[in-house]
């Protein structure tokens, strides 16, 4: 029928729409963070971001936080933000710790840290590995996409975009590595050197 067509080109149009503004409000927010670029010290930035999780991860999850992190320097970016992300990081690691089966005896994240020449920057890897579940080959592609989420919850598939939404505001990138299901994985955050 018309009146069918016509509701159907209207909840159509209104998905576009709302599509289009949550892409507007992630480029709004992630130019916010871009907005207060300052030097931040790679390691008091780690120890602050794990600190503030504190008891979300303890005690069945061990945090190894390597030397290298001491030497990395600083970064350039918006402190804040960079807590947020890592902090998102940390939850996603360890949570696919516990989603593991059977579980590691030990969970372990490990945050590590080098500096490298890309594209002529001096930048920063920040990485986070974990002995989690790892991730399947064919969704590693994915998982920066918005919405995407291996979990079943409602609300996943949103951190990891917005981290690497912000990440590129700030003129970084992420990167995701895993040698597949039950092999773990490791993000790397790269960011400028301050």
């Amino acid at each position: 029928s018309l009146v069918g067509a016509t509701v159907e080109k209207v909840v159509g149009i209104a998905q576009q729409v709302d599509h289009v503004q949550r892409i507007l409000s992630d480029q709004e927010s992630a130019s916010r963070a871009a907005r207060v670029l300052q030097p931040v010290d790679v390691a008091r930035l780690v120890s602050e971001s794990v600190n503030l999780l504190g008891s979300d991860l303890q005690p069945a999850i061990q945090i190894k936080l390597d030397p290298s992190l001491q030497a990395a320097g600083q970064v350039l970016g918006a402190r804040v933000a960079l807590q947020q992300i890592l902090i998102n990081l940390l939850k996603n690691a360890a949570e696919s710790i516990r989603s593991c089966s059977p579980a590691p005896s030990v969970g372990i994240i490990v945050l590590t840290a080098t500096t490298e020449s890309r594209d002529g920057r001096n930048m920063v890897c920040l990485s986070v590995t974990d002995n989690g579940a790892g991730i399947a080959p064919e969704n590693q592609p994915r998982l920066f996409e918005r919405g995407f989420s291996t979990k079943s919850r409602a609300s996943s598939g949103q951190g990891l975009h917005w981290c690497a939404v912000t990440t590129a505001a700030l003129n970084g990138h992420m990167e995701i590595d895993s040698a597949g299901v039950g092999h773990g994985a490791t993000v790397s955050l790269w960011l400028p050197q301050g």
